[in-house]
């Protein structure tokens, strides 16, 4: 047992031995791989001299000059749940305490005391400020997609109000244009209205799965774009088997597969074709959307899938299509993937478990 040396010394001199072996234990855990040694690392080390100086003085935590705060802000930023953040805390309390063991240090009851209680103000100051950060993200981007959804909405019945105008003031030989852009602005508005409702039920956690006949709804979904496809010259098919189903949201996958399509034959180029494909392949069920867009910088690939943005020269919408269809898919257990074809188009292959 050595004498005289306090768990403030063992902190402050076994320093870069706690910060390695968080890193290490850290790399262990799935939500730490992949990440290099300085994100994993994080604003930890600038923790353990908060602790050092408690210790030392028996001052509390300052939440607004702790290193937890950053703490909290920087593992949300890296997509780092609430409760792995906090577990970290708890991590160098037991790396710190088997340290001492080690150099012959047994902390007296103040220090374990004094211990603790900064290891759970330093995690309660990180979750804290973690939440704190998520829920204006989460404020900013409800406000940031209200104005959008309002914006194209009123862009729509806007388009749709001048056609229906003419068509009460003067008598047309074939109204039939008149008639198409009024339904067309009517349908944008509902496709509108129908995603922010989606976007609803998947962030309020709402899911309710029903068995589902793949083939009838690529069907629906490809008779519902086929007037807008042929517009553009643009050949639209679907391929599944008859008898091919799953137990999932309907709403939330219609929605997810909705956006896919549509955005297919926005962006196809005139002349090409778009297919909507689905098959099993063990127990998932794998749907693909083939559009013939030309094919997208690979270096955009994932940015596509950020609100709000979009590739391409044809803007209408607001790029939350993308976005909204991944959140659909993730909601139920499965995911939303783009393959990249150069000089030709973009394969988005959306995969659901057949049970939940």
């Amino acid at each position: 047992m050595t004498f005289g040396v306090t768990l403030a010394d063992i902190i402050a001199e076994q320093h870069d031995a706690v910060v390695d072996r968080f890193v290490e234990t850290a790399k262990r855990d799935a939500a730490g791989a992949g990440l290099a040694r300085v994100e994993l690392i994080d604003s930890m080390a600038f923790f353990l001299d908060d602790l050092v100086e408690t210790l030392a003085t028996g001052a509390r935590l300052d939440p607004r000059e702790s290193a937890a705060a950053s703490h909290g802000i920087e593992r949300l930023s890296i997509g780092f749940r609430v409760d792995r953040v906090v577990r970290e805390y708890f991590l160098v309390a037991e790396l710190i305490l088997d340290i001492a063991v080690e150099n012959g240090v047994t902390p007296t009851t103040a220090e374990m005391r004094t211990l603790l209680g900064a290891i759970g103000e330093g995690a309660a100051i990180a979750a804290s400020e973690y939440v704190r950060r998520r829920e204006a993200d989460l404020l900013h981007r409800e406000a940031e997609h209200a104005g959008f959804l309002a914006h194209e909405v009123r862009n729509s019945l806007a388009s749709a109000r001048f056609a229906f105008d003419l068509l009460k003031r003067r008598d047309f030989a074939d109204p039939a244009p008149l008639v198409t852009i009024v339904d067309g602005g009517l349908r944008q508005a509902s496709a509108r209205i129908d995603d922010a409702l989606a976007g609803a039920r998947v962030r309020g956690g709402v899911v309710s799965p029903v068995r589902v006949y793949v083939k009838l709804m690529l069907d629906e979904i490809a008779a519902q774009l086929r007037p807008q496809a042929q517009a553009r010259g643009i050949d639209i098919e679907t391929a599944a088997e008859h008898d091919l189903s799953l137990h999932t949201d309907a709403r939330l996958l219609r929605s997810a597969l909705e956006n896919l399509a549509s955005n297919g034959v926005k962006f196809s180029q005139q002349g090409g074709d778009v297919a909507l494909r689905a098959h099993c392949l063990g127990e998932t069920v794998l749907f693909e959307v083939a559009d013939s867009c030309g094919g997208v910088d690979e270096s955009e690939v994932e940015r596509l899938f950020r609100p709000f943005v979009q590739a391409g020269e044809e803007r209408s919408g607001f790029g939350l299509g993308l976005a909204l269809a991944r959140e659909c898919a993730e909601a139920q257990g499965g995911s939303l993937k783009l393959t990249n074809v150069p000089g030709h188009g973009c394969i988005f292959t959306l995969s659901l478990p057949l049970e939940p």
